[in-house]
């Protein structure tokens, strides 16, 4: 009988620790992204057709988008109004017109061959008064110092509109949002100060091909 025990106690610490070792860690972070295959935050393209304008200059055309929250984060919208002749759910976003003149930068990293190699400045523009010239004709936005707001959980998205003149082979819209983060308590600091600037840029090209012609067609 004593022979026997002494040959059990090793087995089962053995099983023991094996089972120890095969459990789950307790605290698993979710990543910030949902789709790893879409951006944080984009537009998804719903369909084209007459909508109820917003203002006296607008056309009878409108397009309609899905904003997509990919991320874990609660995003905050700028919106305004509710006009009559709106569809089920949609809102009105506010957005910003901005000219295509913009410089596009190019991101260097450490793996890049000219990550080491002296500083050199951009040149400038080749016709730095393009964007002036562009601006005249640029259409009215939505774009009010006093408006509401909208919070869009994460994996979720809001329908909205905007008038077909709003996209352009000389200008894009730009839609504003932020985080949703737990508000801070305290004064602030003199050392510290800024805050970020978000805004989802999409323009005449980021339209499937088709829209693109059949916008073109109803001018």
């Amino acid at each position: 009988m004593m022979k026997a025990n002494f040959t059990v106690f090793p087995v089962l610490a053995l099983l023991g620790t094996a089972a120890f070792a095969q459990k789950p860690p307790v605290h698993q972070v979710d990543p910030f992204v949902i789709d790893v295959n879409r951006p944080y935050v984009y537009l998804k393209f719903d369909h084209l057709g007459r909508g109820t304008p917003r203002g006296d200059k607008e056309g009878p055309y409108r397009l309609w988008f899905r904003f997509v929250n990919n991320s874990n984060l609660t995003i905050t919208l700028r919106t305004f109004g509710n006009v009559e002749g709106m569809l089920k759910d949609e809102v009105d976003i506010m957005d910003k017109v901005e000219t295509e003149g913009r410089a596009r930068g190019v991101i260097i990293t450490s793996d890049s061959p000219a990550y080491n190699e002296p500083f050199q400045a951009p040149k400038p523009a080749a016709d730095p008064k393009r964007a002036d010239v562009y601006a005249k004709d640029l259409p009215g936005d939505y774009w009010f110092e006093v408006g509401s707001s909208l919070q869009v959980l994460p994996g979720t998205s809001v329908l909205f509109s905007l008038p077909t003149d709003h996209l352009s082979t000389k200008w894009h819209v730009e839609i504003p949002f932020d985080f949703k983060v737990p508000s801070g308590k305290g004064p602030r600091p003199d050392n510290i100060g800024g805050f970020p600037v978000q805004f989802l840029q999409y323009s005449l090209w980021d339209l499937p091909e088709e829209v693109k012609v059949q916008i073109q067609e109803k001018k």
